[in-house]
């Protein structure tokens, strides 16, 4: 092993840094945060904020999937955030399995009911991860741990979004600029055809060809 998933990821994004500018950037400053499997500045909450809320009203067939599986053990979620009201960031072992609904996955996620509770409330917007130690994950609770943010539109996160992904790539496809961000999420085709039509110097500075393919 070389390091941890998450700081590769890093490391190969943004070249050498220093672990420590890393933890106090990530942890004391609460300039970035983790979200499922990736990292992301805290400007781009408002962004994710949209997506959790999409979660919450069920906007796809896993989504919706997974919501019915918190409800149905409802006495597995109370556990988990009352444990964090109470005593702060916890690991995942800290938490009892009190879930009456195995989750069943082909997966190695099958039946691990505790993790696969923690990444929903995640996916939810109700925790978050409030710090790593000897390889752990501590949990918190996302309102404790985040400043108040209102969701973008899907208008405007989609338009970011595919900034975002133009200046990351230059030249693409759809498909190729909707993989830069957020697993396919937010990046339309109606973005990328309105930067088209509006391109200009401040907003496309590097003047990428834009192809709607």
């Amino acid at each position: 092993m070389v390091a941890r998933n998450q700081l590769l990821v890093l490391w190969s994004r943004l070249g050498r840094y220093r672990l420590a500018d890393f933890d106090r950037v990530m942890w004391q400053d609460r300039a970035l945060f983790e979200y499922i499997t990736f990292i992301a500045p805290i400007s781009d909450l408002p962004l994710h904020a949209l997506r959790m809320q999409g979660v919450r009203h069920g906007d796809s067939s896993y989504s919706g999937r997974m919501t019915g599986w918190v409800k149905r053990n409802a006495a597995l979620r109370r556990h988990v955030l009352g444990r964090l009201r109470t005593e702060g960031p916890l690991p995942v072992g800290a938490f009892e399995d009190r879930s009456v609904h195995s989750w069943t996955s082909s997966g190695w996620t099958g039946d691990r009911n505790v993790s696969q509770m923690l990444s929903f409330l995640i996916r939810l917007g109700e925790v978050t991860v409030g710090g790593r130690a000897s390889g752990k994950r501590f949990f918190t609770l996302a309102k404790n741990w985040f400043p108040p943010v209102k969701p973008l539109s899907p208008t405007a996160a989609a338009r970011l979004a595919t900034e975002r992904a133009l200046a990351a790539t230059g030249v693409a496809t759809l498909q190729e600029l909707s993989r830069v961000y957020a697993f396919g999420r937010f990046v339309t085709k109606e973005a990328l055809a309105r930067g088209r039509r509006s391109a200009s110097r401040d907003l496309w500075p590097t003047r990428p060809v834009l192809r709607p393919l």
